[in-house]
């Protein structure tokens, strides 16, 4: 995938067009950018070839997680049984929308 810079957001000013994987670890000490570059492509200000982006009050072909989407909402006791399967139902739905876009 070819990321490619629009427009300024935050802290991201500038940013030379790179190839990466398709799949991409992302890492970096705290301040670093890491969440500026992903709300950055969210919103459009970095264009990631071949994905269209989101539309107000449309279409959200990028979607973004932050730690506390990942995490169980309940605050109750609760079995590794109910941990994998809420990890399975995040990951169909993962696929399903990924899915949806091709």
């Amino acid at each position: 995938m070819k990321i490619v810079f629009i427009r300024k957001f935050k802290s991201v000013t500038a940013f030379d067009p790179i190839a990466l994987p398709d799949f991409t670890v992302l890492t970096g000490v705290n301040g670093a950018g890491k969440s500026h570059l992903l709300e950055a492509i969210e919103n459009g200000s970095l264009h990631v070839d071949g994905i269209p982006p989101n539309q107000p009050n449309g279409a959200r072909p990028i979607r973004r997680f932050d730690s506390n989407t990942l995490v169980p909402q309940d605050t109750g006791p609760f079995s590794a049984a109910q941990i994998a399967q809420e990890q399975t139902s995040f990951w169909t739905e993962i696929s399903q929308h990924r899915e949806q876009q091709l």
